[in-house]
């Protein structure tokens, strides 16, 4: 599946629907219910966000290039600062995997990602 045709989409609890084009620091997370990954209007994946952690979920697009090839992988990670859980999403596969912060996983990097300002107050992992 081609990466550049995956989506996000932010479903706020008063129906509202927020997509990608909108500055992803722009989503209200006081409001913020699910957000999903699509493809052709077809959820991915989709995670409910907890209320109690809307400040300290997170989104990120890793592209990996693979050596000697012209080729790339994206992983999509949504998750929460600083514990976890991390739900990925394969684009080449279309799987979807779940792991804990910094789990040795043999497809997707599990690693904490930096915290972005609008993220809310967490502490970066050590």
């Amino acid at each position: 599946m081609n990466p550049d045709t995956i989506t996000w989409e932010a479903r706020y609890t008063d129906g509202t629907v927020v997509r990608e084009g909108t500055p992803y620091g722009e989503i209200d997370r006081a409001k913020l219910d699910v957000f999903a990954l699509t493809h052709e209007g077809i959820d991915l994946l989709a995670v409910t966000v907890a209320e109690a952690l809307r400040d300290r979920f997170f989104y990120r697009r890793r592209t990996k290039f693979i050596q000697g090839d012209n080729d790339k992988t994206v992983h999509f990670l949504i998750g929460y600062f600083p514990e976890g859980p991390i739900y990925a999403l394969d684009s080449d596969t279309g799987l979807t995997h779940v792991g804990e912060v910094d789990e040795a996983h043999e497809i997707i990097d599990f690693s904490m990602p930096t915290p972005h300002p609008h993220e809310g107050e967490v502490d970066a992992p050590s």
